[in-house]
């Protein structure tokens, strides 16, 4: 059997970057991860709309708790977390973002 946690923690120490994250009102603690901010766009109608769509994954064990509401903080920008969504058997949680 295959260790994905143990394979995605070497991609992510090498890959990945520091950012800030604060739990509830807890202390805020610096968690290693993968930040993506893809661009997207469609039609709504006959109205063309555009955006981001910011998210965070990180090793679930580093993470450890995390809610909507608790924050992530990247190069002094702060994004709340609007879901929690957990990658099991990866062993990953990726966080669904949003600029504050």
């Amino acid at each position: 059997m295959v260790d994905w946690a143990a394979h995605l923690g070497v991609v992510l120490e090498r890959l990945g970057e520091d950012v800030t994250f604060t739990h509830g009102t807890g202390a805020p603690t610096t968690v290693r991860g993968l930040f993506e901010n893809s661009y997207l766009a469609g039609d709504v109608g006959q109205v063309g709309v555009s955006g981001t769509n910011p998210r965070f994954s990180a090793l679930s064990s580093v993470l450890g708790e995390v809610d909507p509401g608790d924050t992530i903080t990247r190069a002094a920008v702060t994004y709340r977390v609007r879901a929690v969504r957990p990658d099991d058997p990866g062993g990953v949680t990726v966080l669904e973002l949003k600029r504050t």
